[in-house]
């Protein structure tokens, strides 16, 4: 899934964390641990950022002031995949289901032609 990029410049990426790693919102001026996805930000307006948290919750293992956390760097990619594929699609106007999301995480490549 290739890599959203929000219309202010802004992408998601992969940082390391104490105990893991972490899935955060990073531009060509700062870094995705400034603005990590996690409940503390929960009541943000900012409908990318809500996408994005509802995206990668069920990857995290657990939550460290308020940040998501993932224990290994497959299961940040594979929340990161998750994420992009939400993004790309309300983009589009267009949900998946989650089994689908969860399942392009983990690999799964949608047959041609195929839609949600």
């Amino acid at each position: 899934m290739a890599r959203y990029k929000s219309k202010s410049g802004e992408w998601l990426a992969i940082a390391t964390f104490p105990g893991g790693y972490i899935i955060g919102w990073a531009s060509k001026d700062t870094c995705a641990d400034d603005a990590p996805l996690g409940d503390v930000k929960d009541s943000s307006t900012d409908r990318e950022f809500k996408i994005s948290c509802a995206a990668v919750k069920p990857f995290a293992v657990y939550v460290i002031g308020g940040d998501y956390v993932f224990r290994t760097k497959t299961a940040a990619r594979k929340a990161l995949a998750a994420a992009n594929l939400a993004l790309h699609t309300a983009e589009l106007g267009v949900e998946w289901p989650d089994w689908a999301t969860k399942a392009l995480a983990e690999g799964w490549k949608a047959p041609n032609g195929w839609k949600p």
